[in-house]
């Protein structure tokens, strides 16, 4: 009776889950159209903005010109007429900083493509300018990285950040040779629905330029048959969303194999019926639940 109740919590779960995933597209949907008109909105702001700057420092320049041409009011004077004595402090506006502190990420020749993207994020959080960028990334290679840096330096092969990056990426990143599109296509599920993510994801940062529909192909159709066909049946569109439905059949099939077990006090046995012609005898042979 437990175990049924379980299996129907879980047709129930996979269900729902169907139902939300449907709802959460036409969501994202709706926010996307949303995100964009905030967008526009945003520019706008920002332009204006950008306007009452200028006028509020070209005001305050006015106010500076005009205080220095005439003494302050109560101020004293020297015997000289006329002469301003007074000194006037005038405060400049202050932004607050960034208070969190991001360090630079150190390269030793593994990972190149996640050592670009992490630095160049860094770049980009600290508006980091393209003439001191090569400097500090200098500063944080080790071991057989910074040996080829410095070879490459004396040879004056890094005129610029990108050509940098080109030159890291073909030296320590993946052969051009490599066809990780193809890699992608021809991956099968071997063992849980989480490994098999983690390694579609890791082939798939290889890659540029894949469509969502292919993403969502390759991964439904490396999948474990008895998860593949309940997967293709609800139709889904987005990968998030793919993964996750997989890894929730892939939980209700555990579930039905351990109330299998608990059911026959042991792993159940298949039999295979092996029929002998002519006789039409058969021998039965158990073979385990896998």
């Amino acid at each position: 009776m437990a175990d049924s109740t379980r299996l129907k919590t879980l047709d129930d779960a996979v269900k729902k889950f169907s139902e939300a995933a449907v709802q959460s597209s036409q969501q994202l949907e709706t926010q996307k159209h949303q995100f964009e008109a905030h967008t526009l909105r945003m520019d706008h702001q920002q332009g204006l903005l950008a306007d009452m700057v200028n006028q509020v420092m070209l005001l305050g320049s006015k106010i500076d010109c005009s205080l220095t041409k005439r003494p302050l009011h109560g101020a004293k004077s020297s015997g000289h007429q006329g002469e301003n004595t007074g000194v006037l402090c005038m405060e400049q506006p202050s932004f607050p900083a960034r208070s969190m502190r991001l360090d630079f990420p150190k390269f030793n020749g593994e990972d190149p493509l996640g050592w670009i993207f992490r630095a160049e994020q860094f770049f980009e959080f600290n508006g980091t300018g393209e003439a001191l960028r090569l400097s500090i990334a200098s500063f944080h290679m080790e071991g057989k990285a910074l040996q080829w840096y410095q070879w490459m330096n004396k040879q004056a092969q890094f005129p610029s950040w990108h050509c940098f990056t080109h030159a890291l990426e073909a030296r320590f990143g993946p052969t051009e040779y490599e066809d990780h599109q193809g890699a992608l296509a021809k991956l099968f599920q071997t063992s849980t629905v989480l490994d098999y993510q983690e390694k579609i994801e890791a082939l798939a940062n290889r890659c540029h330029n894949l469509s969502t529909s292919f993403l969502v192909s390759c991964f439904i159709s490396g999948l474990k048959p008895e998860i593949r066909c309940e997967v293709m049946s609800f139709q889904l569109t987005t990968l998030p969303q793919t993964m996750g439905l997989a890894k929730l059949q892939e939980a209700k099939l555990n579930e039905l194999k351990k109330s299998s077990w608990r059911q026959f006090g042991s792993k159940p046995h298949y039999y295979l019926f092996l029929y002998h012609l002519p006789s039409h005898c058969y021998n039965i042979q158990p073979i385990d639940f896998p």
